[in-house]
């Protein structure tokens, strides 16, 4: 979602097998608003994943987007860890999981000024706190969502 409707248009004539007539009726339907952006772009991305993993990987990632994106539901495939015991802050209590998110302690620093850490109270993600300070206590409940970033996702379990 995030290329730009022009881009969109380039990656369908390098990437899809549409023929330049389909594609050429594509930009008319969405110039006229006949079809919203989105669902053009959900269709190119669901061919290039048919492509390459099989029509069913292309069906369950449409529906994981449309669960994590537009029906606002935290991904079932997140990293599970312990609750904190100790007095650790934020970032001693998240290092040894942070090499799984392929980020590293300075990275996650720069996210939680940035205001790109949030913790949830549930997976309903109704209630929702920012983490702002990296010498934050640890202080997760069973149960707890973390959001690091755009796509990272934490179980407290």
């Amino acid at each position: 979602m995030s290329i730009s409707d022009q881009l969109m248009f380039r990656y369908y004539e390098l990437l899809s097998d549409i023929s330049l007539q389909d594609l050429d009726r594509l930009k008319n339907e969405l110039s006229q608003g006949v079809m919203h952006p989105k669902a053009a772009k959900i269709k190119l991305a669901k061919e290039i994943v048919e492509r390459f993993h099989g029509s069913s990987a292309s069906e369950i990632a449409v529906s994981e987007f449309e669960e994590q994106f537009s029906q606002r539901k935290a991904p079932e495939d997140r990293i599970k860890i312990p609750a904190p015991v100790g007095d650790e802050n934020v970032v001693d209590y998240f290092g040894r999981t942070l090499a799984q998110l392929n980020l590293s302690k300075s990275d996650f620093r720069r996210l939680i000024k940035q205001g790109a850490v949030r913790c949830y109270e549930d997976s309903s993600l109704e209630k929702e706190s920012k983490i702002d300070d990296a010498l934050t206590k640890a202080s997760f409940q069973k149960g707890n969502l973390l959001k690091i970033g755009k796509r990272n996702w934490i179980e407290i379990a």
